[in-house]
């Protein structure tokens, strides 16, 4: 178990909800806390009777979808100044994941729930692009179910085993987490083809229509 992992645990166990809650929220928005981790802990602790487990999916839906609301309206507000002072803007995947997000939306902010810290970048863009706030919220909520509903699944059932199955899903979060890049970067570089191939034969159709004529 890592440090701060084991450090925020800690806290967890002491303060409970409130814990998690501040938790959860903090790594929403964009601090990197080890969630996915947590909540299989937590669902472990519900197990054994330390948690009830309707508080725990409540406590952590809400943290989750409050931090993702308040990135998304900060930019919905503010637009992209906010990402370059953070310097998101810098990052190699920023044109890319933009891009996504304007031609696939629904899919994109509902994967990128479970693809770690592509979450807080897709949140800050959905704001900035412009994507409605009913089709970011019902997908960003959809979307975080499914991954809270399955970690604390997980965690209870993996019972006093859940440090093992954490060190595996935080292995399988990272490959998913470059399967959704890779897939990203190949949705773009489809798109840039199909331009480039309408702008070359864009010519051509109008050299033969103007064949024809003559």
């Amino acid at each position: 178990m890592s440090a701060i992992l084991s450090f925020l645990l800690s806290y967890v166990l002491l303060y409970k909800y409130l814990a998690l809650f501040f938790i959860v929220f903090s790594a929403s928005i964009i601090v990197p806390f080890p969630v996915t981790e947590i909540m299989i802990a937590v669902g472990a602790f519900v197990n054994q009777g330390y948690f009830n487990p309707w508080m725990s999916f409540v406590v952590a839906q809400a943290a989750n979808v409050l931090g993702d609301l308040i990135d998304y309206l900060i930019t919905r507000r503010y637009g992209y100044a906010p990402l370059h002072k953070l310097r998101l803007s810098r990052s190699r995947l920023f044109k890319k994941v933009e891009e996504e997000l304007k031609a696939h939306a629904r899919s994109t902010i509902f994967v990128t729930r479970f693809a770690g810290g592509l979450g807080p970048l897709v949140n800050f863009l959905s704001g900035a692009a412009g994507i409605s706030f009913k089709k970011f919220l019902t997908f960003d909520f959809l979307g975080n179910f499914v991954y809270f509903v399955g970690a604390l699944s997980l965690g209870y059932w993996a019972g006093g085993y859940w440090e093992n199955l954490s060190d595996f899903l935080g292995l399988a979060i990272g490959t998913l987490s470059v399967l959704v890049v890779f897939s990203i970067l190949w949705r773009v570089y489809q798109a840039i083809r199909n331009r480039h191939s309408h702008a070359h034969l864009a010519p051509q159709d109008a050299k033969s229509d103007s064949e024809a004529e003559f």
